[in-house]
């Protein structure tokens, strides 16, 4: 899998751009970190890399695999996003929010049940399968949102700030559980101001100048 961003600009309405003439390269299996102060339009190159927002000007191209032609079109189940809105099903199980990804995709309950438990514990959240998510932190749900990507077969993760609300033994987990994500075959992009995070990442685009 590969993702090719070609002379990408974005602007809000008729204001200036956030960005322009991006042109970069995403390979699977590696983890990218996508950097650079607040407003330089780092969660805005999620949403065009994940088809949520159209660019102004440019094109985001996808290489499913080698012998694949280029497309600007990719269909929805082959991303995943982890964000501080990710939603997840109220009323449902850590647990629960978590096989989802996998029954969705024909995978037998007892097997994504215990696919479930194994991504959970390895975002320090064994002991907490069964609580429902309206009784976890923040941080928590989040770390829900990651498990549940840890499952799901999509090929493509985007993660914005995926440790902004953890502390920093949660922190670590989290960014333990991306790069393993990417060691698996998948293409990991992050969107974060976390340094230990991105020193994980095997490479960096910056946005808007360093950090």
């Amino acid at each position: 899998m590969q993702i090719r961003l070609i002379d990408l600009t974005f602007s809000f309405g008729s204001g200036s751009p956030l960005f322009e003439n991006l042109t970069h390269n995403f390979h699977g299996s590696t983890t990218t970190g996508v950097v650079g102060p607040s407003g330089t339009g780092k969660t805005t190159l999620l949403e065009l890399i994940g088809g949520k927002r159209k660019p102004t000007r440019g094109q985001v191209m996808y290489v499913p695999d080698s012998v694949a032609p280029l497309t600007n079109r990719l269909n929805p189940r082959d991303i995943s996003f982890i964000n501080q809105t990710t939603p997840v099903m109220p009323g449902r199980t850590a647990l629960q929010n978590v096989q989802v990804a996998l029954v969705s995709h024909g995978v037998q309950h007892r097997a994504a049940e215990r696919a479930a438990h194994d991504a959970l514990a390895a975002v320090g959240l064994e002991g907490k399968w069964h609580r429902e998510v309206s009784k976890l932190s923040g941080g928590e749900v989040q770390r829900v949102c990651v498990a549940r990507s840890l499952v799901s077969p999509a090929p493509i993760v985007l993660a914005d700030e995926p440790t902004a609300q953890l502390d920093q033994l949660s922190a670590k987990a989290v960014s333990e559980s991306l790069t393993a994500l990417s060691r698996a075959g998948k293409l990991v992009i992050i969107s974060t101001h976390d340094l230990m995070l991105a020193d994980a990442c095997d490479s960096i685009l910056t946005m808007g100048g360093a950090e």
